[in-house]
């Protein structure tokens, strides 16, 4: 890792701009202003890009006695404004101060028309066409306050950080269609339609303090961090089809989510001699959750405490070569759109929707690596992810409604090897190349 130092009494600008053709073509201009002078650090940028999307896919359900085959071409327009800013001071020689914003602001719409060829005994026997118009703008909001206290000049410190983190999204589907004969023909009372909307609301407050330190025996760390997070939905569904709006109370539903996390952690290393290097690493986090269903009106809370140990001892026989063992456990939290219980609909037989009771998945990984010349990279790895969670399918044979949500389904397991080499003879030329089997 090269890390670049900032000029001190100096300021910088740029100003850059992009041209991306797809499919469609799209772009972004760019700005970035930095200030550095005495105990003063200034960092500003701004971003406003636009872009189109086509995505195509290809699904087939089979059930017992027929074979559904939908086709999809859905084109999305994306409108960004990204913003940063940076500040920090040295209020002294041993103490810094700053604070951070990050701002990210989405309009997408999006339009597709979904057609499904139903197929008995390999045989078109009727299709199902629909016209969707979907639009939903996400926006974030970060804001990070961070203080750095030195305490003596052999690397003893203390960092303090507070976080607040806002998201928002706003959904908003319409879909309607009919059902057609073999023919193509509109079949009578078969025409469908919904209407679906969702804010999706969360707000995420967290505090941290770190401690580092040179001891005699090892370099050793230690700290402890705590967050809240508070998740809402409230999600509308409306069936169209006898021309006014009803609210389908069996989706419909007002959902608020609130998280809990306390963590405290500790790491240390030592070089035992020129060759051999290790470090450990401990990390005890609790965590309380409480989800509360108004459509249900029914609350389910979760309560668990999880250890995260980390280890590596490194071997270094000569300048040439490096060898080394780690293990390592980590938390993988499911993503926004997989907890946002909104309901895609593309026709009265199939809908997906996200799932706000999924748990995180827990990875366990243990790896043995051997580095020749600082230029080849060789390992061979060891994975497993504790309640996978991903979207699956679930198949309803007597009403041949599919429902797609994601789901903690499964225990994986893998290995594998991997190899790369970095060409970089020529200061002209760098080559990057790797293999991964797994």
């Amino acid at each position: 890792i090269k890390l670049k130092t900032a000029k001190a009494n100096s300021w910088n600008a740029n100003i850059g701009s992009s041209y991306i053709q797809k499919t469609y073509a799209g772009g972004n201009l760019n700005g970035l202003f930095t200030y550095n002078q005495d105990k003063l650090s200034l960092q500003t940028s701004i971003s406003k890009g636009t872009g189109k999307l086509l995505r195509t896919s290809e699904s087939k359900i089979y059930y017992p006695n027929e074979v559904w085959k939908q086709e999809t071409a859905n084109k999305t327009k994306n409108d960004l404004l990204s913003l940063s800013l940076g500040i920090d001071y040295k209020l002294s020689t041993k103490w810094s101060a700053g604070m951070s914003y990050l701002g990210s602001f989405n309009n997408r719409v999006s339009a597709n028309n979904p057609f499904t060829t139903i197929y008995t005994d390999d045989v078109v026997s009727s299709y199902i066409a629909s016209d969707v118009k979907a639009e939903n703008t996400p926006k974030m909001n970060s804001v990070n306050l961070h203080n750095t206290f030195v305490l003596d000049s052999l690397g003893k410190n203390i960092s303090v950080d507070l976080d607040y983190f806002n998201y928002q999204k706003d959904d908003y589907r319409f879909f309607s269609g009919n059902e057609l004969d073999a023919d193509n023909d509109v079949i009578s009372n078969s025409f469908f339609s919904s209407t679906n909307s969702n804010l999706n609301k969360i707000n995420n407050y967290s505090a941290a303090v770190d401690f580092t330190f040179r001891a005699v025996w090892a370099n050793l760390s230690f700290g402890a961090k705590a967050f809240h997070t508070n998740t809402s939905n409230n999600l509308a569904v409306y069936d169209n089809e006898t021309g006014n709006p009803v609210l389908n109370t069996n989706q419909s539903n007002v959902f608020n989510y609130k998280e809990y996390n306390q963590a405290l952690y500790f790491s240390g290393s030592k070089k035992i001699n020129p060759k051999w290097e290790t470090q450990i690493g401990l990390r005890f986090e609790a965590t309380q959750t409480k989800g509360f269903s108004e459509n249900l009106n029914q609350t389910n809370t979760n309560n668990y405490i999880k250890l995260f140990p980390t280890a590596y001892v490194t071997y270094v026989p000569n300048e040439n070569n490096t060898f080394s063992l780690n293990y390592s456990r980590r938390i993988r939290r499911p993503g926004f759109d997989y907890l946002n219980p909104f309901v895609i609909k593309t026709s009265p037989y199939y809908y997906s929707e996200g799932n706000p009771y999924l748990k995180p998945s827990i990875i366990d990984n243990f790896e043995f690596s051997f580095i020749r010349n600082q230029k080849w990279v060789n390992s061979v790895y060891f994975s497993q992810v504790s309640d996978f969670g991903q979207e699956l399918s679930i198949i309803d044979y007597v009403t041949n409604v599919t429902r797609s949500t994601p789901l903690n389904y499964a225990d994986t397991y893998q290995i594998g090897f991997s190899t790369s080499y970095n060409f970089n003879k020529w200061s002209w030329w760098n080559s990057f190349t790797g293999f991964n089997l797994n």
